[in-house]
């Protein structure tokens, strides 16, 4: 059994947009739901900045990219430029 000490750890922040203090979890995974990388961050941290660390991390598993699925969070033109910087020229259409 695990027993809280009161201690957060290093990865803690406060997310002012979401009034919520904690961790964000950027998760990649494949088409079946297996994990290919994961970071946690602060929850004042960038969504689109953590999103693009976790994808440069795992680039190398992702040599078959076709389609990036993100929420609101990660929206924008400059996003997507970023993803295609990280992983390379699309190979297909992409739609932001």
């Amino acid at each position: 059994m695990c027993q809280d000490h009161g201690n957060k750890g290093e990865v803690y922040g406060f997310d002012g947009g979401k009034k919520v203090k904690g961790r964000k979890r950027h998760i990649v995974v494949d088409s079946q739901g297996l994990l290919i990388g994961v970071l946690v961050t602060e929850a004042n941290a960038s969504e689109r900045l953590g999103a693009i660390v976790v994808l440069d991390e795992a680039k190398e598993k992702l040599a078959k990219l076709q389609v990036i699925w993100v929420d609101q969070g990660y929206s924008g033109q400059n996003f997507a430029n970023a993803v295609q910087q990280v992983c390379g020229e699309p190979k297909y259409r992409t739609k932001v």
